[in-house]
C-alpha cells in the first residue's frame, strides 16, 4: 500500500539519513583519513547505519545508502569516502553495479575495500564437501571407463547440489579470429584446482607425442567464416586417423579442440556424427578457416579417456559430473563449483572508484568489467579461478585507469584489457598496468591482454604460462617496459609473446627494458613464434634494451619479427640462443599495397586518426606514415633499422623477400654476434644479473640495462 509521508514524518527521515552520515563518519578506523566511512558486514543489516557497530549487510546497501545522502539537503564531505567489508565470503549471483550516481571525483574518490588485516572475497561459485562426491556403482559409467579408476571414480548429483545444468552450462562452441566468445560453462575446483575434461590423446600422448591427432582426407571443409558467415553455416566432415574414436560407446556431447587447418587458428567444435564403416566425423559447427588436412585436435569429454586425477566428464542428460579427484584429495578439501554466468562487478557510468584489497573468484564470466568509467582503480587483490576474463576496461575515451599490485591466476581468458585516450586527438589516457603477476591465464581461449588507446603503460609486471601470447598491443604512444614475458605460445605458430597488426595506424609503440624466456614450442611452422611481432604490414614500433633468452620457434622465427612493417628499430638488445631479427618484405606492387590502403578493413582503422587530413593531430607527429597512408606508395624497404645489439650464440637477422630467401634489406650497424657466456649470474636460470663493468668492456656500444627494475 502506498502511503504518502506526513510532513512530521519527512522531517524525521531527513534526520535519520543525516544522523546516520555523521554517526558513520565519526566511526573510522584508527589513522583513516577518510571524510565518510561505511562499514558492510555479511551479519550486518540492510537497515542499520552502516557503523562498524551497526554495519550493513551488502555492497547494495552501502552503495544505495551513499545515493540517498547526495541526494539529501547536506552535501557530502570533501574527501575520501570509503566502505570498508568485513571477513568474509560474500557470494554474488548478480554483478555489484555502480552507476554514474556512484562515483566520486578527483579529489574525493569512492573507495571500496577490505578491513585492515582482514580477507574479502566475492565469488560467484558455491561450496561442497568432499561428502558431496558420491561414490559410483552404475555399471553404464563403469564399463566404459579403465578398470584401475573404478574405485577412484566420483560423481556429483547437479540437482542435489541446487545447480540445474543450465546454470553449469556446457562446453562452448567458440574460434579464434571473429566470432564471439561465448559465456563459459562453468567448473569444478578441489583444493583451487580446476578438474578439466576427460580428453584424447593426454597432454602427452597421441601420435607424435604432443597431445594431437591429425585430420586425413577432408570430404568437406564446412563454411569459412573467415571469409564471409554465411545464411546457414554447415560443419564440415573429414576422415579421422587414429581408431580409437570408433571404439568409444557413444558420441553424443564429444568434441574436438584445435588446429582444423590453419596453426595459429585454434577453436572448439562438437562431433555431430561418427561414421565407422567410412572412417569419417561430421561436425556441427563451421571453423574459423574451414577444415584441412592435417589439422592438429584432440578430443574432449570422452568418458572412455577419464583416468587420471583432476579429469571429470560432463553428463548432460543426468545433469551429472564424474570425476577422479586430484591426488591430494582429503575428508577436508574444498569442492567448488564456478556457477554465476555474470561478472561479479560492473562499472558503468561511475568514475574515480577504487576497488582495493577485496579478491574476486568463481566466475563463468569476467571479474571485473568498466563500460564507462574514468579514475577507476583495481589494486592490491587477487583474482583466481575465472572462466572469463580478469579485468576489461575500455580502450579508448577514458583516462587514468589503473591495475596495480593485481595478482591473477587460472584465468580463462586474458587478464586485462586497458586503455584510454582519444585516437582522434591524440590525447593521452595515461592508464597503467604496474606491478601485477599473471600466471597461468588463457586457460578456455584467448589469453593475450590488449593494451590500446593513446598514451598508455604496462610496467613492471609479470606474464607467464599461457598456450599462447600475453599482449596485444594496438593505439598510439603506448609504453611496454620492465616486464618478464615466460613460458608462453606453448602452442600454435604465427604469434608472439606482445603482438601487432594489420593495422597502418597504430604508431610510436615502444617495447623498452624487458625481459623475454622460453617463447615458443617445438612446431616448426614456416610462420614460427616470436617474442615481438609486428605483423601484417604495421611499423614504427621501438624495440630497445630488452633480453631475450631462448626465444622463439620455427624457420622464421625470431627475438622480433616484421611481416611487411616499415619503420621499426630493434637496438641495444641482448639475443641469447636465437635469431635476433627476422623481416619479411612482401613481393606487393605498387598498385597492391594501394589497394591494401583502400580495402575497407584498413580505411575504417585510418579513419579513426583522421590518417588523410594533414592537419590531423596523427598526421603532424607521424608524417612519414601521413604520407604512405594518403598516396598508398610503398615505403623504402631498408626503413627498419638493426643497430647495437648483442647476439650470444645465434644468428643477427634473416628474412624473405618474393619468396626467396635473401637479405632482409634493414639498417644495420653496430651490432656483435659471438659465441661465449660474457658472465652472467646463471644464465640456465633466468638469472641475466651482470656486473656493468663487464658490459662496458666486451659491449661497449651497448647501453647499461637496469636488471633489478625488471618484474614486479
Amino acid at each position: 500500500m502506498n502511503v504518502e509521508m506526513n510532513p512530521f514524518a519527512r522531517v524525521l527521515a531527513l534526520f535519520a539519513i543525516l544522523s546516520s552520515a555523521s554517526s558513520a563518519q565519526d566511526s573510522t578506523t584508527p589513522g583513516d583519513a577518510s571524510a565518510l566511512v561505511l562499514h558492510v558486514d555479511r551479519n550486518g543489516r540492510n537497515d542499520g547505519v552502516g557503523t562498524i557497530e551497526a554495519p550493513f549487510a551488502s555492497l547494495e546497501a552501502a552503495r544505495d545508502h551513499l545515493r540517498t545522502l547526495r541526494a539529501g539537503a547536506r552535501p557530502l564531505p570533501s574527501g575520501p569516502i570509503t566502505v570498508y567489508l568485513r571477513e568474509g565470503v560474500y557470494r554474488r549471483d548478480t554483478p555489484f553495479v555502480l552507476g554514474p550516481d556512484d562515483g566520486g571525483s578527483e579529489g574525493s574518490p569512492v573507495v571500496y575495500r577490505s578491513f585492515p588485516g582482514e580477507r574479502v572475497r566475492l565469488s560467484g561459485g558455491i561450496a561442497l564437501s568432499a561428502k558431496d562426491l558420491e561414490t559410483v556403482t552404475d555399471p553404464a559409467i563403469l564399463n566404459r571407463v579403465p578398470p584401475s579408476v573404478h574405485d577412484a571414480i566420483r560423481k556429483i548429483d547437479l540437482r542435489k547440489a541446487g545447480v540445474t545444468m543450465e546454470q553449469f552450462g556446457e562446453i562452448q562452441y567458440w574460434q579464434k579470429g571473429g566470432l564471439k566468445y561465448p559465456v563459459e560453462r562453468g567448473a569444478v575446483w578441489i583444493d583451487g584446482k580446476k578438474l578439466v575434461a576427460a580428453r584424447y590423446p593426454k597432454a602427452n600422448g597421441g601420435p607424435a607425442g604432443d597431445g594431437f591427432v591429425l585430420t586425413g582426407e577432408v570430404l568437406h571443409t564446412g563454411s569459412i567464416p573467415r571469409h564471409g558467415v554465411e545464411k546457414f553455416p554447415a560443419g564440415g566432415v573429414f576422415q579421422y586417423t587414429d581408431e580409437e574414436v570408433a571404439s568409444w560407446a557413444a558420441h553424443e556431447n564429444v568434441w574436438l579442440h584445435g588446429y582444423m587447418k590453419e596453426t595459429y587458428a585454434d577453436g572448439t567444435l562438437r562431433i555431430q556424427s561418427v561414421d565407422t564403416e567410412a572412417g569419417t566425423i561430421a561436425v556441427e559447427q563451421p571453423s574459423w578457416y574451414g577444415i584441412g588436412e592435417g589439422g592438429r585436435y584432440f578430443y574432449l569429454n570422452v568418458l572412455e579417456h577419464l583416468s587420471l586425477p583432476g579429469e571429470s566428464w560432463m553428463d548432460r542428460e543426468n545433469e551429472a559430473i564424474y570425476l577422479i579427484p586430484p591426488s591430494r584429495f582429503r575428508d577436508d578439501s574444498v569442492v567448488e563449483l564456478s556457477v554465476s554466468r555474470e561478472p561479479l562487478l560492473r562499472i558503468d557510468g561511475a568514475s574515480h572508484c577504487v576497488i582495493s584489497g577485496i579478491d574476486f573468484l568463481l566466475t563463468r564470466s569476467d571479474a571485473i568489467q568498466v563500460e564507462h568509467g574514468s579514475g577507476i582503480s583495481v589494486e592490491n587483490l587477487e583474482i583466481r579461478q575465472i572462466e572469463g576474463n580478469g579485468v576489461v576496461m575500455p580502450k579508448t575515451g577514458v583516462t587514468d585507469n589503473s591495475l596495480v599490485e593485481v595478482s591473477m591466476t587460472q584465468v580463462g581468458g586474458y587478464p586485462f584489457r586497458i586503455g584510454g585516450g582519444d585516437l582522434l586527438t591524440q590525447s593521452g589516457g595515461n592508464s597503467l598496468v604496474s606491478h601485477c603477476r599473471f600466471r597461468h591465464f588463457g586457460l578456455n581461449r584467448s589469453g593475450k591482454s590488449q593494451l590500446g588507446g593513446v598514451g598508455n603503460v604496462v610496467r613492471n609486471s609479470d606474464f607467464s604460462h599461457c598456450k599462447e601470447g600475453a599482449l596485444a598491443v594496438s593505439g598510439n604512444e603506448n609504453l611496454v617496459e620492465y616486464n618478464r614475458f615466460r613460458y608462453l605460445n606453448r602452442e600454435g605458430s604465427d604469434a608472439g609473446a606482445v603482438y601487432m597488426g594489420r593495422n597502418p595506424s597504430e604508431t610510436g609503440t615502444r617495447i623498452r627494458y624487458n625481459y623475454f624466456q622460453d617463447i615458443g614450442n617445438g612446431i616448426e611452422e614456416d610462420t614460427g613464434i616470436q617474442g615481438v611481432y609486428v605483423d601484417d604490414r604495421s611499423g614504427f614500433v621501438e624495440v630497445h634494451g630488452n633480453i631475450f633468452n631462448r626465444v622463439g620457434s620455427g624457420k622464421q622465427a625470431a627475438a622480433f619479427k616484421v611481416n611487411g612493417g616499415k619503420f621499426n628499430a630493434f637496438t641495444n638488445n641482448i639475443v641469447i640462443d636465437g635469431r635476433a631479427v627476422y623481416i619479411q618484405v612482401h613481393s606487393t606492387t605498387p598498385e597492391q599495397w594501394a589497394g591494401w590502403y583502400r580495402s575497407k578493413e584498413i580505411a575504417a582503422k585510418l579513419d579513426r586518426v583522421d590518417a588523410e587530413n594533414p592537419e590531423s593531430p596523427w598526421a603532424r607527429l607521424y608524417p612519414q606514415a601521413f604520407e604512405v597512408a594518403r598516396t598508398g606508395a610503398m615505403a623504402p624497404t631498408t626503413s627498419n633499422i638493426v643497430k647495437n645489439n648483442i647476439v650470444i650464440r645465434g644468428e643477427l637477422c634473416h628474412g624473405i623477400i618474393g619468396g626467396r630467401y635473401g637479405d632482409p634489406l634493414p639498417e644495420k650497424s653496430g651490432n656483435q654476434v659471438v659465441d661465449h657466456d660474457p658472465g652472467f649470474s646463471d644464465l640456465e636460470g633466468g638469472d641475466l644479473s651482470i656486473p656493468k663493468r663487464i658490459m662496458e668492456l666486451e659491449f661497449p656500444s651497448i647501453e647499461w640495462i637496469d636488471f633489478d627494475r625488471i618484474g614486479p
